[in-house]
């Protein structure tokens, strides 16, 4: 082998070694820019995630506020419900004391018992009666 051939070689070795060099650093390079963007994807994720976790506990206030509120409006519905069965109650009592005098009153009526006042008066004045009750029963609400 010659100088020149040597030397030829030596040049393509030292061609191959710095190809080889510059492949080394493109690499790096290539690395350190994956994990520049890994990092950026990885920061971006974060604050996604932390978006997130916000927007969840929103819609967790928000569900517990409407949770809260339909307890308080079916308590409150109790109470109405509570309240009109109250007031169906007393309307029934009055009713059945209505027919008890109207049973007496058509009783005395009856058994001629009727002198001191008449059916037909009486039956006005239990007429009169009741519309002040159902007037007092529907004023209460």
């Amino acid at each position: 082998m010659t100088f020149e051939e040597i030397q030829k070689t030596i040049e393509q070795m030292l061609a191959v070694q710095r190809e080889l060099q510059e492949s080394q650093l493109r690499f790096q390079e290539s690395q350190q820019e994956q994990r520049q963007e890994q990092r950026q994807e990885m920061q971006s994720l974060r604050q996604e995630i932390e978006a997130l976790v916000a927007t969840q506990r929103n819609v967790l206030a928000v569900q517990r506020d409407l949770q809260e509120d339909q307890i308080t409006q079916r308590q409150e519905m109790q109470e109405h419900h509570q309240a009109y069965l109250a007031e169906i109650q007393a309307l029934l009592v009055a009713q059945h004391e209505q027919r008890v005098l109207l049973d007496r009153l058509i009783g005395y009526s009856l058994t001629n018992e009727s002198d001191h006042l008449d059916l037909h008066e009486r039956m006005d004045r239990l007429e009169e009666r009741m519309r002040r009750i159902r007037g007092n029963g529907s004023g209460n609400q």
